[in-house]
């Protein structure tokens, strides 16, 4: 007897031992519980010998507003959004109204009993608001520079800040890893695997390089995993964000360059991240970079709480 109630202690440390090795990360939500954090990053863009520096800031106020049978309904508002482009010109000036499109969003999201992410719920008036936003700085640009609406059309540039503006784009970009939302759900443990899909439409295979379970911290890195038919829609898609007409056989051009290996695309980021004791994100820090048909990008992001009341 005496035996077996060693064994059984033995056992239930193991356990311990065990569970302290993983993180579940599913949020504590109460209703009322505020958080505000500050979404800072840097991007570095080069295309064709010029290179555009980009440095943002974006705030963001989350709010649990209810808590219904199958999880919870949060309020998400952004505001204060910034992005100094310094002498980037004009390329420049065009992504950083394409950030701008989120200012003074109100977005009402349906998470899951664990915290993931489900959907917009008030996702017209957001779009409402966001193709506002959007016309008063198309207006500017073009009031700034009238030389560019015969090179690009209005209606050219509209339709591509509205391929932005998709429901489907923006949880794509919510459950990117510089998010909040991003890890709600996952189990973290040393050595574990799991792919996501990124903003840009491209699966990713994420793999925990450290784990620290007292301090709730943890390292990813994550590569992509990009198929052919993948590879080809993305460069087809970009070729069509800088041309006015694309040629009738683009398709198969792409596709020849892609078997000679005369086109790549790849995606790396390293990131950590620290939870609070309820497992709301406290810190995140992601480094990315990608190649795409020759154009190279780093952006360098730190999501930081700047305060909360719990």
């Amino acid at each position: 007897m005496k035996q077996l109630i060693l064994s059984f202690a033995a056992m239930l440390l193991s356990l311990g031992a065990l569970a302290q090795k993983e993180i579940k990360v599913i949020p504590q939500y109460h209703v009322n519980d505020t958080a505000i954090y500050r979404n800072s990053g840097v991007s570095t863009m080069s295309v064709m010998g010029s290179e555009i520096i980009i440095n943002t800031t974006i705030d963001m106020r989350f709010v649990v507003k209810e808590k219904t049978a199958d999880g919870y309904v949060v309020e998400l508002y952004t505001s204060n959004v910034n992005a100094d482009t310094g002498q980037g010109g004009l390329m420049a000036e065009m992504l950083s109204m394409s950030m701008k499109m989120i200012e003074g969003c109100n977005m009402k999201l349906a998470l899951d009993r664990e915290g993931k992410l489900i959907g917009i719920l008030n996702f017209e008036e957001v779009k409402q608001q966001q193709l506002k936003v959007m016309g008063q700085a198309i207006d500017k640009l073009y009031q700034d520079h009238p030389q560019v609406e015969s090179a690009l059309p209005r209606q050219t540039l509209i339709s591509q800040l509205e391929a932005q503006a998709t429901e489907d784009a923006q949880l794509k970009s919510l459950l990117s890893t510089a998010n909040i939302f991003a890890y709600n759900g996952l189990t973290l443990a040393q050595g574990a695997k799991s792919e996501y899909v990124n903003p840009v439409g491209v699966n990713m295979l994420r793999e925990v390089t450290m784990l620290d379970t007292n301090k709730r911290y943890v390292e990813t890195k994550a590569i992509s995993k990009v198929t052919k038919e993948q590879m080809k829609q993305i460069i087809i898609d970009k070729v069509k964000e800088n041309m006015q007409e694309t040629p009738p056989n683009i398709e198969s051009q792409i596709e020849s360059m892609i078997d000679s290996g005369m086109m790549s695309l790849h995606f790396n980021e390293d990131a950590n991240v620290t939870f609070y004791p309820n497992l709301y994100v406290k810190s995140i820090d992601i480094y990315n970079s990608s190649d795409i048909m020759m154009q190279k990008t780093t952006v360098k992001t730190t999501v930081t709480c700047l305060h909360n009341n719990f």
